[in-house]
């Protein structure tokens, strides 16, 4: 007579998550299944989160059983190590303070209570773990949310882009000002532009701007991040380019209801820096390399 195996608890190891958080990574664990591993049931993740930072981190792998993972030097092409930062004051800005101690692919910044940052980090993991040579955050959209694109190669364009759509959409002031804010903070960080994307799925309104960036943009993340920080974004992402002669995509979303600043002293409620997500030999057609 074989012995039932003991019964899973529902938040078994991700007790540490809060509220919108924790049942997104759960969704995740269930449909990652043996590519899933937080403290549980890595050695080297438990001991990432004995850290004065208040930070968590999970594993995850984009092919096969993950493994038993204890080092560092056991992460391998396919593992995908995510660290996170849940907010912990009312200006989640004031908390985006970029370290280095180890080799996370994916650091978020973010309100946990949020659900469309929590949505938007699941759509995240779930494509970078699919399997695919390249990473492109398009992909991360749902289908039909890529509402207009062109090709460009000045600032000045950039804008003309952001003021034609607002007024062909009918974006309130306040969005249009917001839009113009993000891509003017944009314009000190690349040296060429390649495309932009107005982009929305009826819960978000937002700009998705490919270009290559100037070198400080790896070489200081901490001021990148702040610089774009700047801006009344609701999320931001970064995916920054392995290969140097491929674009760097950046992000910014907004809710189709905006908040008001009286109400919430912040509008950021999520800040999500993808580097080096996909580490497999990419093909020379592959334009963007997470």
């Amino acid at each position: 007579m074989s012995e039932d195996k003991p019964k899973k608890k529902r938040f078994e190891g991700l007790i540490q998550f809060k509220e919108a958080l924790r049942q997104t990574i759960v969704c995740l664990q269930a449909s990652m299944e043996d590519r899933f591993a937080s403290s549980l049931q890595s050695e080297l993740v438990r001991r990432l989160d004995e850290n004065p930072d208040h930070n968590h981190h999970l594993l995850f792998s984009s092919s096969g059983c993950i493994a038993k993972v204890d080092e560092a030097v056991q992460i391998t092409d396919q593992h995908l190590l995510a660290r996170i930062y849940q907010q912990q004051s009312e200006d989640l800005r004031s908390e985006l303070k970029y370290s280095t101690k180890d080799a996370a692919h994916i650091t978020l910044w973010l309100d946990p209570a949020d659900l469309l940052v929590t949505n938007y980090f699941f759509r995240l993991v779930s494509l970078a773990c699919s399997g695919k040579d390249s990473f492109d955050l398009k992909d991360c959209l749902s289908w039909g949310s890529i509402l207009h694109s062109q090709a460009t190669q000045t600032e000045e364009a950039v804008e003309d882009f952001v003021k034609n759509c607002s007024q062909q959409y009918g974006f309130s002031w306040d969005r249009s000002a917001v839009m113009l804010s993000f891509v003017r903070l944009l314009c000190g960080l690349l040296q060429s532009y390649d495309s932009i994307h107005l982009v929305g799925d009826g819960s978000y309104i937002g700009l998705l701007i490919e270009g290559k960036p100037k070198a400080e943009v790896s070489q200081n993340l901490q001021g990148t991040i702040d610089q774009l920080a700047a801006s009344d974004a609701h999320t931001i992402a970064i995916n920054i380019a392995a290969d140097p002669e491929a674009c760097t995509q950046f992000v910014m979303l907004m809710p189709i209801r905006l908040q008001s600043k009286a109400v919430s002293p912040s509008l950021l409620k999520g800040f999500v820096l993808l580097n080096n997500v996909c580490r497999k030999p990419k093909t020379q057609k592959s334009k963007l390399a997470g």
